[in-house]
C-alpha cells in the first residue's frame, strides 16, 4: 500500500508538472499597449503614460492622428481596444492612443481643477502656492495643462509617427480638464471630447468663460484656431453636473462652432464612459465606413470616390484602408465595372495616391478569383515598387503563381508574405490569412 501510494503521488506530480509545462508553452500575452515612465520637468516628479499603436504601424512611414485620454489608468484599456476594433471594422481611421495617467484619486482631483478661495474665484494664472492656501487638494490644472501641452505632446511626437491631428478626451473631472483645454488658444489639440464633464465645479464658473468667447472681437485666426475645432459634450442620467446649463450657454454663442451634444439617459455617471466615447468618435468620423452594398447604392465608381473625398474633410482625414479597399473591390465586381479597372486605378492614384497600391492589390485579388490571371498579374506588376513592404502584395503574387501551376515560386512568395507580416508585427490571424 505504501509503495502504491508513493507511485500514485509520483504520477500525480508528473501529470501536474507536465500540464504546467504545456500551459506555459501554449500561452502568450495579448498586448494592447505599452506603459512608460519619465521625469517631468514641468511637474518636477515622475509621471507615466501609456501608448497603443495602430495595427500595421510597423513597416510603414505613415503618420497617424493621436487620441489622448485623461485619467488613463481608468480608461486606457477600453479606449485603446475600442479604437482598434473600430479601425479594424472600417469605422474609424487608425490612430495612436495616448493615456495621460493620474497617479491616485487625490492626484486626479488636484490636476483637473483650479483653486478656489472661499467667496472668491482665483485667477488660473495666479501662483499655485498662493492659490492653494484655502483648499490645497485643488488647483493643479494650469500646471497639468502645461505638462500635457508642452511636455507630453512633444515626447509623443518625437517617439512616434504622429501628424498634427490630436484629439483629447476626458470623463467627469477629466471632461472638465478637456473643456479647460478647449478654451486655451494655444492648445496643441484640434478635437475635444468632454464626457459627462464636471461643469458643477466652482459653481459652474467655466460656463461664464464660455459665454465670454466673443464673436465680434475674435480675430479670424483665433476663431479658426480654437473655437471651430470639433467639440463633443455628453451627459448621462445624472443630476447636478451643470452640463445642461453649459449647453444652453453654447447654443446662444455664435462664436462657438462645430460642436455637438449627446444625451445618454439610459446610462449613469459610472456606466457612461464607453457609450459616450462611441458617440464622440462617431462625431469625429460620421458615415466613415460603408460596405460593398452601401457603396453600390451611391452609383458608379466616380460617385464612390467622391464619397471618399468627402470623408477627407473630416477631423482625421481619410485614406482607403485595407478593409475599405476590400469593400471597394467587391463593389467594383458586383456593379460590373471591371471593364473600367484601369480607369478606376488611374483615378485612385490621382485622388488617393497613398492608397493606390492597396486598392490595386484588392482589385487584383478579385481578378484572380474570376480567373483573369494576366490582368491580375499586370496590376500586381504595376505596383511592385510601391508595395515592396506590403505582405499582401506577395500573397497576391503567390496566388497568381499558384494558379499558373508554379508551386515552388508560389511557395517562396507565400513564405515571404508571412515573414514580412511577422516582422511588421501583424496579428496572428492576419499572418495566417497569408497562407495558401
Amino acid at each position: 500500500m505504501h509503495i502504491s501510494l508513493l507511485a500514485f503521488l509520483g504520477l500525480l506530480l508528473l501529470l501536474v508538472s507536465g500540464s504546467q509545462s504545456v500551459y506555459a508553452a501554449d500561452t502568450s500575452k495579448v498586448v494592447i499597449g505599452e506603459e512608460y515612465w519619465h521625469n517631468s520637468k514641468v511637474l518636477n516628479a515622475p509621471r507615466k503614460y501609456q501608448v497603443s499603436l495602430p495595427e500595421r504601424y510597423e513597416g510603414t512611414i505613415r503618420k497617424y492622428p493621436t487620441l489622448y485620454i485623461v485619467d488613463s489608468d481608468f480608461h486606457f484599456l477600453h479606449v485603446a481596444s475600442t479604437i482598434k476594433h473600430l479601425t479594424r471594422m472600417g469605422k474609424m481611421p487608425p490612430m495612436i492612443v495616448v493615456g495621460v495617467a493620474t497617479l491616485s484619486d487625490p492626484d486626479y482631483v488636484y490636476h483637473t481643477t483650479w483653486s478656489i478661495d472661499p467667496g472668491t474665484v482665483k485667477n488660473e494664472d495666479a501662483d499655485a502656492a498662493q492659490s492653494n492656501k484655502a483648499q490645497p487638494e485643488y488647483g493643479g490644472i494650469q500646471k497639468f495643462d502645461r505638462y500635457v501641452n508642452s511636455e507630453l505632446v512633444p515626447i509623443i511626437d518625437k517617439a512616434f509617427r504622429t501628424n498634427d491631428k490630436r484629439a483629447i478626451a476626458g470623463y467627469s473631472l477629466g471632461g472638465l480638464f478637456v473643456l479647460n483645454n478647449y478654451l486655451n488658444s494655444s492648445s496643441p489639440f484640434s478635437a475635444f471630447l468632454a464626457m459627462s464633464p464636471s461643469v458643477w465645479y466652482d459653481d459652474m464658473s467655466i460656463i461664464q468663460r464660455f459665454k465670454q468667447i466673443p464673436a465680434a472681437s475674435m480675430d479670424a485666426s483665433n476663431s479658426a484656431k480654437t473655437h471651430k475645432k470639433p467639440l463633443f459634450i455628453s451627459v448621462a442620467n445624472e443630476q447636478g453636473m451643470g452640463v445642461t446649463e453649459l449647453v444652453t450657454a453654447i447654443k446662444v454663442n455664435p462664436a462657438i462652432d462645430n460642436w455637438t451634444f449627446a444625451s445618454i439617459p439610459e446610462e449613469n455617471h459610472f456606466s457612461t464612459g464607453l457609450p459616450a466615447l462611441l458617440k464622440g468618435l462617431e462625431f469625429l468620423a460620421p458615415e466613415y465606413g460603408k460596405d460593398g452594398g452601401e457603396l453600390a447604392a451611391l452609383g458608379d465608381y466616380k460617385a464612390v470616390l467622391k464619397y471618399f473625398e468627402s470623408l477627407n474633410t473630416q477631423w482625421a482625414g481619410f485614406q482607403i484602408e485595407w478593409l475599405q479597399a476590400y469593400q471597394f473591390s467587391k463593389y467594383v465586381f458586383w456593379s460590373e465595372q471591371t471593364d473600367k479597372i484601369s480607369e478606376i486605378l488611374n483615378a485612385v492614384h490621382k485622388q488617393f495616391p497613398n492608397s493606390h497600391a492597396q486598392v490595386a492589390i484588392q482589385l487584383a485579388n478579385g481578378l484572380i478569383k474570376t480567373g483573369e490571371l494576366s490582368k491580375a498579374d499586370a496590376i500586381i506588376a504595376q505596383v511592385k515598387l510601391a508595395a515592396k513592404k506590403m505582405p499582401e502584395w506577395y500573397k497576391a503574387k503567390a496566388d497568381v503563381l499558384q494558379a499558373q501551376n508554379k508551386p515552388e515560386l508560389a511557395k517562396a512568395m507565400y513564405l515571404r508574405a508571412q515573414e514580412l507580416a511577422k516582422s511588421n508585427k501583424w496579428s496572428a490571424w492576419e499572418v495566417n490569412g497569408l497562407k495558401p
